[in-house]
């Protein structure tokens, strides 16, 4: 499993549901429809919140110390490619924005949609919670081989 700690687990699936359900809520705004098209689109996009939190999760779990040292430890890792997973799918889809069409319309509003409010869940609200309800991990002890041993 990529994220085994119960404790970290269940912010990042609050994280992805907040995401689609905030997706879902401003889709209403922007006279998107709930039709076999948006929702096929929405499905899709579920694993694109799921990969921008389970990468900053994973990194938090790996890291060690307090929970707010470990937070900014796991965005300093992987939050940079992160942040590039979400502009460049931004910046792939801004030219479907143009299309005529009703599904490229739906497909980038949908997909615009997700990537931001996803992004900032993983890149932001993710670190937050974690840093206040994650945990401490204590650094492992480090010999003069170089060989770890956790406590």
């Amino acid at each position: 499993a990529l994220v085994p700690n119960p404790r970290i687990a269940i912010w990042v699936v609050l994280c992805v549901a907040l995401s689609i359900v905030n997706t879902l809520g401003y889709m209403y705004f922007w006279e998107v429809t709930i039709s076999g098209v948006s929702t096929i689109y929405v499905l899709i996009c579920v694993g694109l919140a799921v990969d921008y939190a389970a990468h900053i999760a994973h990194m938090f779990k790996e890291s060690t110390g307090t929970p707010r040292e470990r937070a900014i430890n796991a965005v300093d890792r992987i939050g940079v490619c992160t942040f590039n997973a979400v502009l460049s799918t931004l910046l792939a889809v801004v030219v479907v924005g143009f299309s005529d069409s009703y599904v490229f319309r739906i497909f980038f509003k949908v997909l615009f949609l997700v990537v931001t409010i996803a992004g900032a869940h993983g890149l932001w609200l993710l670190p937050s919670i974690l840093s206040l309800v994650g945990g401490c991990k204590p650094s492992s002890e480090v010999y003069a081989e170089g060989e770890t041993t956790k406590e």
